[in-house]
């Protein structure tokens, strides 16, 4: 990825999570949520996004996870979901970590997968109101390809 889409990347990533957090407490979205995680985790995934530094992938998908899914978080539908959500984080480190950089390690499934499979007991609440959520994550995952097919394109390997 050439250094200009990575910079217009991580401050368009900025300003989705800013603007989602501005809306989301306007519109009385969030209710006594813990608002330091998410912050946080936002800040360590945006330094990985500038330097891919894995060291800093793995707090930012714990805290946002924790933030958003947290036992003190009331975002609607996702209400004491800690142990799905911690789960959805580790697996965000490996997809985020093989999407960005095209390689990663294995080890966030293990965690990932037991914490998924524990916390199923409300996933069928998370069905009914957050299947948009994987919209978005779907979005979110074509516009990342189409950034490495434009920077494969002007780098071909030949």
């Amino acid at each position: 990825m050439s250094e200009k889409t990575k910079n217009n990347f991580v401050s368009g990533f900025f300003l989705i999570i800013l603007g989602i957090l501005i809306i989301g407490l306007k519109q009385r979205v969030f209710h006594n949520i813990s608002i330091f995680p998410i912050l946080m985790g936002g800040f360590f995934l945006a330094g990985y996004l500038s330097n891919k530094s894995y060291g800093l992938l793995i707090p930012g998908c714990l805290l946002l996870s924790i933030g958003l899914t947290g036992g003190r978080t009331h975002l609607i539908g996702f209400r004491d979901f800690g142990s799905f959500g911690l789960g959805i984080g580790f697996v965000a480190i490996y997809v985020i970590d093989l999407i960005y950089r095209g390689k990663t390690h294995w080890w966030p499934l293990i965690p990932g997968i037991i914490l998924i499979l524990t916390g199923t007991r409300k996933f069928t609440h998370f069905i009914s109101i957050g299947w948009p959520i994987l919209i978005i994550l779907f979005g979110i995952w074509i516009i990342i390809r189409s950034f490495q097919r434009k920077d494969e394109e002007d780098n071909p390997e030949s």
